[in-house]
């Protein structure tokens, strides 16, 4: 089972962290461990920033389950402050690559990978300070679920837990069932990697049959040198959220998901990359994922897909020495674009949409916490291309509205 995600680009990854934990750990898992990684090609992860802390829960010497999280991290070290530049050409250059291994073992903190970790990372007593909250939390949540282990006893909760993913993927096939049946496919690019690859192309057919939905990315690019490329797990972010929000965006998110739908991309492609393949602008590759799954059911679902929206994720970092305190500082901001436009109303302007789902930091906040001065901060108009014309009161509503 997963929390309510602010960022769906996390659906898949807790998944990918769970199989992981047990095929290297196994029988060797104890009470008290605590389990770190980032990698996403040993470890699970889509990105280096994004930080994955597990820890079991036992009912006596019996493994009930793990409370996990996960944080961004502002910076994981690498070549670039904020390990978030675009143009590197290989995962080294991208941060700190931390295998699984635990953080914790038995309940003692594992003091030689905390200095290892901290010692390769941009302003370690804020990271240290961050994954602080992630300990916490993850103690948090092994107490509340003993707690109900308690209360209701392991097998009725595994009953329970059991019984939740059977009706998510029942839920799940009942909303497939309503899609028409048949074929469908549609391809795009993105423009270009940032080290002089460009239009990587990006192609999904989609066949749907009954209560099943299958989704084939043959015919997409080769993991491109750039860092734009997408581990399975993201892909399978990207196609699980884009499934959700167009047919049930209420449905809870747990593998009842995925056991409703099938997911095939070429090993060493752009959407199923492989070792030692850059990752860090993910996030830019999954939106077009997004609008390619949405491009190729839109004309499934003509009245509830949306036009493409900006596709892609821009973030900026500020980065130095404040002169008010002597320390170095790192601000990562994301920026915001246009939403595509509905079946029967425009889309949005100055918004995250889709996998990413941020929102700017407030200049009062910025100026606040970091030496910066925000001297102007607007929307430009026609940034996104040229304004529709204005529709009069009473006109019918465009029929290509909502297409991508």
């Amino acid at each position: 089972m997963q929390a309510e995600q602010a960022l769906p680009i996390h659906l898949a990854s807790m998944a990918g962290l769970m199989t992981h934990i047990l095929a290297i750990f196994g029988d060797t898992i104890r009470p008290g461990d605590m389990f770190i990684g980032n990698d996403p090609h040993v470890a699970g992860g889509t990105h280096l920033p994004d930080i994955n802390l597990a820890t079991p829960v036992f009912d006596g010497d019996r493994l009930v389950g793990f409370v996990a999280n996960i944080i961004h991290h502002a910076d994981v070290g690498g070549a670039a402050v904020g390990s978030m530049s675009g143009g590197l050409d290989e995962i080294y250059k991208e941060g700190l690559r931390i295998p699984l291994v635990r953080l914790y073992s038995q309940g003692e903190l594992v003091t030689d990978i905390q200095r290892l970790l901290m010692l390769n990372m941009r302003l370690p007593e804020e990271r240290q300070g961050d994954l602080n909250a992630q300990i916490a939390a993850a103690r948090l949540g092994r107490r509340r679920l003993e707690e109900v282990i308690a209360r209701t006893g392991t097998d009725r909760l595994l009953r329970t837990f059991d019984e939740i993913v059977t009706r998510t993927r029942r839920r799940m096939q009942a909303a497939i069932a309503t899609v028409p049946d048949g074929e469908y496919a549609f391809a795009d690019v993105m423009d270009d990697d940032g080290t002089g690859t460009e239009d990587i192309r990006i192609a999904v057919t989609i066949r749907k049959e009954g209560d099943r939905i299958a989704f084939d990315f043959a015919g997409s690019d080769p993991q491109m040198p750039g860092n734009f490329n997408l581990t399975y797990n993201a892909t399978q972010s990207a196609v699980c959220y884009a499934l959700k929000a167009l047919l049930d965006p209420d449905v809870p998110n747990n593998h009842g998901i995925f056991e409703a739908i099938d997911i095939s991309a070429p090993e060493g492609s752009v959407v199923n990359c492989v070792a030692p393949a850059a990752v860090a602008m993910r996030a830019n590759t999954c939106q077009r994922v997004v609008d390619v799954v949405i491009g190729a059911l839109a004309e499934a679902l003509p009245d509830r897909v949306i036009g493409a929206a900006n596709g892609a994720n821009t973030s900026a970092v500020f980065a130095g020495t404040d002169p008010r305190t002597g320390r170095q500082y790192v601000y990562l901001e994301t920026l915001g674009g246009g939403m595509g436009g509905r079946v029967a109303k425009d889309g949005k302007d100055g918004v995250q949409v889709h996998i990413t789902n941020t929102s700017n930091l407030p200049v009062e906040a910025i100026e606040q916490e970091y030496p910066l001065r925000v001297e102007g901060y607007e929307l430009i108009e026609d940034s996104g291309g040229a304004r529709a014309p204005p529709r009069r009161h009473g006109d019918p509503p465009d029929p290509a509205a909502g297409r991508p």
